[in-house]
């Protein structure tokens, strides 16, 4: 169930272990403690750390729709924090010094963002094809294979065969 997703699973577990330092040590990354009031890098601190959480459990339980809201959730939560980081690399490093993280951490912001929106386009396609009442087997085996990309068409059958 992890493999699928290497990457998702690595940032999930670094928000997390870096969600849990802060908490314990009351300090992030300097640019970010230098350039946030007390308030925001606590805010900034606990959305980072339930990305990861949700990241994690999302891909724990991605056998179900819940699992997947739940990973699309810590996707989009993940997006905005590593876009926050960008940004205030943007607007507090000089950008000679900060190009290359601040090209790498919007990167990664933006695969976060698409990889929601792939998890909701999937999402939506299911819930057309079980709308549609075109559906010859469980409604929740379906939703698990197809959004598993196991090779099946919008009516559950297998386009290989």
């Amino acid at each position: 169930m992890f493999y699928a997703h290497p990457f998702e699973l690595a940032l999930g577990f670094v928000m997390v272990i870096s969600g849990i330092r802060a908490f314990i040590s009351g300090e992030s990354s300097p640019s970010i403690n230098d350039a946030l009031p007390e308030e925001l890098l606590l805010a900034f601190q606990i959305i980072s750390f339930l990305a990861g959480v949700c990241l994690l459990a999302g891909l724990a339980l991605r056998s179900n729709a819940f699992g997947r809201t739940i990973e699309r959730v810590g996707t989009i939560l993940a997006a905005g924090t590593y876009g926050g980081y960008a940004a205030i690399l943007a607007f507090t490093v000089p950008l000679w010094l900060a190009w290359s993280t601040l090209s790498t951490t919007a990167a990664v912001a933006l695969a976060f963002w698409l990889r929601g929106k792939a998890i909701r386009k999937t999402e939506l396609t299911i819930l057309r094809a079980l709308r549609a009442g075109n559906v010859t087997e469980d409604p929740h085996e379906l939703m698990r294979r197809l959004m598993d990309s196991r090779g099946l068409d919008l009516n559950g059958q297998d386009r290989r065969a």
